[in-house]
């Protein structure tokens, strides 16, 4: 929401359809990754949350809050 609230060309960003928002190819990780793992692909790419998928679907999503506040690493 950030970013849309950012774009000149939007004049109301809540009133527009929210594919124009969002990221076409996001990062993603399955299940069974280990938190490890979840936190060096979300540094290597500067982001801080993945999608979560299995089967080709959309399971959940990770946030680096999600296992930072937990302190597993």
């Amino acid at each position: 929401m950030r970013r849309a609230v950012q774009r000149e060309d939007i004049e109301d960003p809540l009133k527009e359809n929210v594919l124009i928002f969002a990221t076409r190819n996001p990062k993603w990780i399955t299940p069974a990754a280990l938190a490890e793992e979840a936190l060096r692909k979300m540094e290597n790419h500067k982001i801080t949350s993945l999608v979560v998928m299995e089967g080709g679907k959309v399971v959940g999503f990770i946030h680096m809050h999600d296992i930072l506040g937990r302190k597993i690493v």
